[in-house]
């Protein structure tokens, strides 16, 4: 399963659309090394052992989540602290990851409701999400790859700062029934579309299955039954939809 990481939701621009990465000055190639100086060795060690890239490439992949995901966080951009000693917010932003993840025991939550691993026994979609959700009184988003766990979102509302604030566990914006089967969340040509209502303006686009809704787009022609859905903008053009932009929220972490 992925070390989920700490994420914010991206300022849009006027369009609806967002940068990938949200400041370009700050993208840092030498996250080891910043958290070294600043003697967080601890902190190093724990992401050496946990915080694994499954290509083999920690140091590529923390560049990167930092780069995504960490320079889009307000508070941590260095007009927000007092007396800002040089890539300090790197250190913050890592350190508050790794102590989210130390509180958040997927494995005791899913063992506590008898769900294991396994290459023989199948649990459901429903299941897993009930056993993770009732140590937290909320819920969580999971996917799936190749009908095995892949990954669990948690979500917070922070009270303050991402360095100081409460983080208190709530639910995901958004959340669909969980299908009554273990299946992957990532799914391509869903089965006999029915064409819905034009629309024009920014929004997102549900797909329904067998009469339900089952999700929602995240690119052309790929939809997940949970998670963030992708925002979309289009215009009228007589009785058609012209899409201008799609943006995929769910794309690697």
């Amino acid at each position: 399963m992925r070390f989920h990481v700490l994420t914010s939701r991206r300022p849009d621009h006027c369009d609806g659309t967002f940068d990938q990465f949200c400041d370009p000055n700050r993208q840092y190639t030498n996250i080891s090394s910043i958290i070294s100086a600043a003697g967080q060795t601890d902190l190093l060690n724990y992401m050496n052992t946990y915080w694994k890239d499954y290509q083999g490439n920690d140091e590529s992949f923390w560049e990167h989540e930092w780069g995504k995901h960490g320079t889009c966080i307000s508070t941590l951009k260095p007009g927000c602290y007092t007396n800002y000693a040089p890539q300090e917010e790197v250190v913050d932003y890592f350190q508050k990851t790794v102590d989210l993840f130390k509180t958040l025991n997927s494995y005791a939550f899913l063992s506590a409701a008898g769900i294991v691993p396994s290459t023989t026994q199948t649990y459901t979609a429903a299941e897993i999400n009930a056993a993770l959700a009732k140590p937290r009184g909320v819920q969580v988003s999971i996917q799936c790859s190749s009908s095995a766990l892949d990954e669990i979102w948690y979500f917070f509302d922070v009270r303050g700062t991402v360095q100081t604030g409460d983080f208190v566990p709530t639910n995901p914006g958004s959340t669909t029934t969980p299908p009554s089967t273990t299946l992957s969340t990532a799914t391509t040509a869903p089965p006999s579309p029915t064409p819905g209502n034009p629309f024009s303006g920014k929004g997102t686009l549900p797909v329904t299955t067998g009469g339900k809704v089952d999700g929602c787009i995240i690119s052309g022609g790929t939809w997940y039954t949970t998670g963030t859905c992708a925002t979309f903008t289009a215009t009228a053009s007589g009785t058609n939809v012209v899409p201008i932009r799609g943006i995929d929220s769910t794309k690697r972490l």
